[in-house]
């Protein structure tokens, strides 16, 4: 019996920590590589409002580009960085990491800040879209956003 009870309460408290947020993110800046005339130019993207939902470390992205590439709900990596342990995070902090199906693309959140990024790198890998090829290549992209919860 205490077993039992134990099982239900460690299933009830994992379930009590999983938070559901709805983000609101606005992209500040978004700037890339974009092949034109054999060659890569640097290049500027539109910048977007998304809506982001998150359970727990489950994110659902919207189903419009580039944000589609991630498939709806993405499982998240969780990171904690400890002060004055990591050069890049000297106060410490935490953040999400989510890739899409093919790793290509990735979206970063820091939930105490509401800051965010969001990378396309598949462009310059993929054979048919190599420099030197005459089909059109997919541009590389990197955005930030910052992002509220309510």
């Amino acid at each position: 019996m205490k077993r039992i009870i134990a099982i239900v309460l460690l299933c009830w408290s994992a379930g009590v920590m999983a938070e559901e947020k709805v983000w609101y993110c606005t992209e500040v800046a978004s700037a890339g590589l974009h092949f034109v005339d054999g060659k890569y130019g640097t290049t500027s993207f539109p910048k977007y409002r998304i809506t982001i939902k998150q359970d727990g470390s489950k994110f659902t992205f919207p189903d419009t580009p580039p944000y589609a590439l991630f498939q709806g709900e993405v499982e998240c990596k969780y990171y904690e960085y400890l002060a004055g342990v990591h050069w890049f995070a000297p106060a410490g902090g935490h953040w999400f990491a989510c890739t899409s199906i093919t790793g290509l693309e990735v979206f970063t959140l820091r939930p105490d800040t509401g800051l965010a990024s969001m990378a396309l790198v598949g462009g310059w890998i993929y054979e048919k879209n190599r420099p030197d090829a005459s089909s059109y290549v997919e541009p590389l992209h990197v955005t930030a956003l910052e992002c509220e919860a309510f």
